[in-house]
């Protein structure tokens, strides 16, 4: 079953590795054509392999009664006590009965519960859902919305939105309780929120221990070198890391051929340069930090000239992978972690201390 769970399952071709291939045509990227028009979760927006919301990942509802009041994530009116109401047991969204079809698709399993301790600051691995594709519920909605409606607005990614709204917004994404209704929302709003998702990272996509990896690989003598490094290198990145970038590719591919967004590739580049990327180290001086830049610049701009069906590759996967078997990095650790079913909060971590203090081994059996 090929991405069955967020898509259309479809045969997804192999990446060339020769982009220089003697009359190969060209897109504005300066790519070959792209096969595949969009991104594969937007919703209404037309696809070779995703012709409607039926192709998507569907909720899985289960009919509960209101303990305490909710907001239904449909229409965003308040569900009282002791009311019906339909709740997705993989997303956590909650609606009205009669509201469940105006919920966002595709389903993103959601990677917080509301008895969780929201996570300040991690990696996206931490926001990630733990079945592939690994990509945080956040960065998909956000992209399919801003596709649907959003590629004739000028200036995408460069105007900003309101700071309050993308707070907000941020914040409900991450309370745990299912992805809110944007269907009414800024389309600049959805853009800041998606670049303040990034920079708030405690580690980029392009992870600290690769920097030097992906630099060499833009900077190989022989430019026919170029994309196999970085076919190898981007096989190395958490796989948390590398679904993300490669749906973020798709869509940063999308929005650069638009005539309307008036956002090409130099663009764009600016734009997410320094936030995928950042620096090799924390300790740079200001010389050393401008030329890490103008590196990041490189690698973000050879990432986006990537054939598409190769980004594609990463995010039509087989759903059946155990979520277990993810490469060991720095990144995956909390990923790799047993699940105990039950969240090491302040207050059960100081139990714990107590209990093992309480029933500690006698000194003459040690």
């Amino acid at each position: 079953m090929v991405f069955e769970s967020w898509a259309q399952k479809g045969a997804t071709p192999k990446a060339t590795t020769d982009i220089t291939a003697k009359g190969t045509p060209r897109s504005y990227l300066g790519t070959p054509h792209h096969t595949y028009k969009g991104t594969p979760y937007a919703g209404t927006y037309k696809t070779p392999n995703m012709e409607s919301n039926n192709n998507l990942r569907q909720h899985c509802f289960q009919q509960k009664t209101a303990m305490v009041p909710e907001t239904c994530l449909g229409c965003n009116k308040r569900i009282k006590f002791s009311k019906r109401l339909s709740k997705c047991k993989d997303c956590k969204c909650v609606s009205h009965p009669e509201c469940q079809d105006l919920l966002p698709l595709p389903c993103v399993p959601s990677a917080f519960t509301p008895n969780q301790r929201k996570i300040i600051s991690g990696t996206v691995g931490d926001y990630a859902p733990l079945n592939p594709p690994m990509v945080p519920a956040l960065i998909v909605h956000c992209l399919t919305e801003i596709e649907q409606r959003g590629l004739n607005e000028l200036g995408l990614y460069r105007i900003p939105g309101s700071e309050k709204d993308v707070r907000d917004l941020k914040d409900r994404f991450l309370n745990g309780k299912g992805s809110p209704n944007l269907k009414d929302l800024d389309i600049h709003v959805l853009c800041s929120c998606v670049k303040d998702f990034l920079r708030s990272l405690s580690e980029p996509l392009v992870t600290h221990h690769l920097w030097k990896e992906f630099a060499q690989a833009v900077t190989a003598r022989d430019e026919r070198d170029v994309l196999p490094a970085l076919y190898h290198v981007l096989g190395q990145l958490p796989r948390p890391n590398r679904d993300t970038l490669a749906f973020l590719m798709l869509h940063l591919q999308k929005v650069a051929e638009s005539p309307e967004c008036k956002m090409p590739l130099e663009n764009l580049v600016r734009v997410f340069g320094p936030t995928l990327m950042r620096y090799s180290s924390d300790d740079q001086n200001l010389g050393k930090c401008m030329e890490e830049t103008e590196m990041g610049f490189k690698v973000v701009e050879r990432m986006i000239q990537m054939p598409t069906d190769y980004w594609l590759s990463f995010v039509n996967v087989n759903t059946n992978d155990a979520p277990g078997k993810l490469q060991q990095t720095p990144s995956t650790d909390s990923l790799l972690r047993p699940n105990t079913g039950k969240f090491l909060t302040p207050r059960r971590a100081k139990r714990l201390r107590e209990h093992k203090n309480k029933f500690s081994t006698p000194p003459f059996m040690k």
